[in-house]
């Protein structure tokens, strides 16, 4: 396929300035509620907007990172499949049954089901297993990263379905509806969210709309008017959902909005607690403990110990301090910014290339929710999360048969602009397809 020759709205949306800023706004923005409400009632914390200096500093080399990357546009390439889009599909079937399987071998790691389990008031089951996921080595590990890798798949039959206008409308529903059952299974709300944004931002940097082209694939009709309800409806699911799950693992009864009011002001209750102590830090300066998380835990406490030695403060034990946390405690303010502007050149170079190499694509939008929320996480540091599924993404792709051809000055024949992309799903003809396949081999 052709590079798009215009950027299409929601494809702007999506740039990583936005999403980093949007990320920055509501990091900051308990500061507005604690103006009015006074500070949270359940932390005892101190109020020294050290932290201010770390998001807004952050920001501007974040976007200093991202106008660098700019500097060097892509080579124009076109996608193709080396084996037709049959491996694409079975590859999807073979993490299905997977990760199916996993959920029954995962019910003698908790127990029992654990959503059931919550359901029954059996609140046994909350205690830290934060480092156990985080671990690249584990069960939980696994299926964490079975289910981030069909959400790479997903991604994949959308994009085979223009090259070569076959369909897999059975599979891709039973993809999607395993994705959201893995994360109700075991009552993780954050590989929902994951999974929902890794669809919806793949699909608007590639196709031109976040939901419309899954519709479409789908076969529904007026595909138009669902993607309108499925956006007003999503994020009211979704708080349901967030609600629902707590009152479960905690007995607290609360909901969605209220749920989500909290989050939003845990990283920066417990970065504020880190600067009490430490000012503008760090505590020490150790930059090796920045990669804890790509270690085993069980190695960490074996042959690191000294990354348990003067742990940061947490006003709530349960939750990171943000994405600048372990930053502000490890190496201070001047190695933030750094890492700021580092991340800032990676998301946009990964986002310039999206639209035109699968690789690409895939990576990046595993980064968009860790972008468009990091007042809680910052998973570029955590193995599990972000740098071993891009590795793992490189290898399926490969294995998938889904290539990237560098191309001529000049534009082939029958080469999808991103216009066509968002019109393929419903104009795409067996001449279409055609069409498709000759440009692939000019």
């Amino acid at each position: 396929m052709k590079p798009p020759q215009r950027d299409p709205l929601w494809r702007r949306l999506f740039r990583p300035e936005l999403l980093f800023l949007a990320g920055t706004l509501q990091a900051l923005t308990p500061y507005v509620i604690w103006y009015y409400n006074g500070p949270n009632p359940s932390y005892d914390y101190p109020i020294t907007y050290i932290p201010v200096a770390f998001w807004g500093g952050g920001y501007l080399a974040f976007w200093l990172g991202a106008k660098l990357a700019g500097l060097s546009r892509p080579r124009p390439t076109t996608i193709r499949l080396a084996h037709g889009s049959s491996r694409v599909a079975w590859l999807t079937w073979v993490l299905v049954i997977g990760i199916l399987l996993q959920c029954v071998a995962l019910v003698r790691v908790y127990g029992g089901i654990p959503i059931l389990r919550f359901m029954a008031g059996d609140n046994s089951l909350n205690v830290d297993d934060a480092a156990r996921a985080n671990s690249f080595i584990g069960q939980l590990a696994l299926f964490l990263n079975s289910q981030l890798m069909l959400d790479g798949l997903v991604l994949l039959l959308l994009l085979t379905a223009v090259l070569t206008n076959r369909r897999y409308r059975f599979l891709l529903a039973m993809a999607i509806v395993t994705l959201m059952a893995a994360g109700v299974f075991a009552g993780k709300r954050q590989t929902v969210a994951i999974a929902i944004t890794v669809l919806a931002s793949g699909s608007a940097v590639y196709f031109g709309h976040p939901l419309r082209p899954i519709f479409r694939y789908l076969g529904l009709r007026r595909a138009r008017w669902w993607a309108r309800v499925a956006m007003i409806a999503g994020p009211v699911v979704m708080l349901a959902f967030l609600g629902w799950v707590v009152t479960l693992r905690t007995g607290a009864e609360t909901t969605g909005g209220a749920q989500a009011l909290s989050y939003l002001q845990l990283g920066l209750v417990n970065f504020e607690a880190q600067a009490g102590e430490v000012g503008y830090g760090p505590k020490k300066f150790y930059p090796a403990r920045l990669f804890e998380y790509f270690i085993p835990n069980r190695m960490v406490l074996w042959a690191f110990p000294g990354f348990r030695d003067d742990m940061p403060p947490r006003a709530e034990t349960s939750a990171p301090a943000g994405f600048y946390g372990d930053l502000h405690w490890n190496v201070g303010l001047p190695g933030a910014l750094l890492f700021a502007l580092i991340v800032g050149y990676i998301a946009k170079y990964f986002y310039l290339r999206a639209s035109r190499r699968p690789w690409h694509l895939l990576v990046y939008s595993l980064m968009v929710w860790t972008l468009f929320a990091p007042y809680l996480y910052n998973h570029f540091l955590t193995a599990n999360f972000l740098p071993f599924p891009a590795i793992g993404f490189f290898f399926l792709v490969y294995v998938a048969g889904v290539r990237s051809r560098r191309l001529l000055r000049t534009r082939p024949a029958g080469a999808a602009t991103v216009p066509e992309r968002q019109r393929a799903y419903a104009t795409i003809r067996p001449r279409d397809a055609s069409n498709h396949s000759h440009s692939r081999h000019r």
